[in-house]
C-alpha cells in the first residue's frame, strides 16, 4: 500500500510539475508570438521609413542639382551685368550732351585752330 501511495504521490507530483511546465511553455509561446508580431510591425515600419528616406534622398539630390543650376545662372547673370556695366561706362564717355554743345565745341575748336 505504501508503494502504491508513494507511486500515486509521485504521479501526482509529476503531473503537477508537468502542468506547471506546460503553463510556462504556453506563456513563453504567447510571449514569443507577441514578440514576433512586434518584430514584424517594426520591420514594416522600417520598410516604410526606408521608402521615405529614399524619397527624401531623391528630392535632396534634385534640389542639389537645381541649386547648382541656379548658382551657375546667377554667376552668368552677374558676369553679364558686369560686362554691361563696363560697356555702359565706356559708352557714357561717348555720349554728347546736346548737338548744340557739340556744334559750339567744334566751332570753338575750329576758331582756335584758325587763329
Amino acid at each position: 500500500n505504501t508503494q502504491l501511495s508513494n507511486a500515486q504521490n509521485a504521479h501526482t507530483e509529476a503531473t503537477r510539475s508537468l502542468s506547471i511546465k506546460q503553463e510556462r511553455m504556453d506563456e513563453q509561446a504567447e510571449s514569443m508570438n507577441t514578440m514576433d508580431l512586434e518584430a514584424k510591425d517594426m520591420e514594416n515600419k522600417i520598410g516604410q521609413l526606408n521608402v521615405k528616406q529614399a524619397e527624401i534622398r531623391e528630392v535632396s539630390s534634385e534640389m542639389k542639382i537645381r541649386n547648382n543650376e541656379l548658382k551657375d545662372t546667377l554667376a552668368a547673370k552677374k558676369l553679364k551685368l558686369e560686362e554691361l556695366q563696363a560697356l555702359k561706362k565706356q559708352l557714357q564717355g561717348q555720349i554728347v550732351s546736346s548737338p548744340e554743345k557739340l556744334k559750339k565745341h567744334l566751332s570753338d575748336s575750329s576758331n582756335s585752330l584758325q587763329q
